[in-house]
């Protein structure tokens, strides 16, 4: 945005995203404040200047937007329903029945996750609504989550050292580590 000689510019995203994570599928809600520009860019200046960036991203329905968007974008968080494939290792091997119980056990279900800040701890709970995976190869396993727009995936795949209950590895007793998170989809 040095083009328009703006102060800066702050990138508003609906949701976080763990690091790493790859969103695919329809994308994220996304909102580009452009502080005290000198110029005052048009839309198709921002699509060119995007689209001529080092990131790897596509634009759909850009348009001007008032700041108590970036309000409403970030209270919605709760209402998306998340689409996750999450390709994990674990600590032992995992069996078709493994799979199955935990598909049985994860639908429609809370998880609750802690938040430490110095001595505030903040509890967030967040519905999984399906839960289904498959063994790729030995210990390596691919699971594909539908929950809530504010889950911790990271945290709930490998049980966040406690901080979150239930998570996939403490329901199957023994380590997972999440290696790939993909974002597939994101709904209202």
């Amino acid at each position: 945005m040095q083009a328009y000689g703006a102060k800066d510019v702050v990138i508003h995203t609906g949701g976080e995203d763990p690091m790493g994570t790859r969103v695919l599928g329809n994308g994220r809600p996304v909102i580009l404040q452009v502080i005290r520009p000198s110029k005052r860019p048009g839309i198709n200046d921002v699509y060119a200047l995007l689209r001529d960036s080092d990131y790897d991203i596509m634009l759909d329905n850009l348009s001007r937007v008032r700041a108590s968007a970036v309000i409403r974008m970030k209270a919605r968080v709760r209402d998306y329903v998340i689409t996750y494939r999450v390709l994990a290792i674990t600590d032992n091997p995992v069996t078709d029945d493994n799979i199955k119980s935990l598909r049985d056990y994860f639908r429609n279900r809370q998880v609750v996750q802690v938040f430490r800040r110095g001595r505030r701890v903040r509890r967030r709970v967040s519905m999984v609504y399906e839960l289904d995976g498959r063994v790729v190869r030995g210990r390596l396993v691919e699971f594909l989550v539908r929950c809530q727009g504010n889950l911790y995936i990271r945290g709930f795949v490998h049980g966040g050292f406690g901080d979150v209950e239930p998570s996939i590895a403490g329901t199957l007793g023994f380590g997972i580590r999440p290696i790939e998170v993909d974002i597939l989809g994101i709904s209202d």
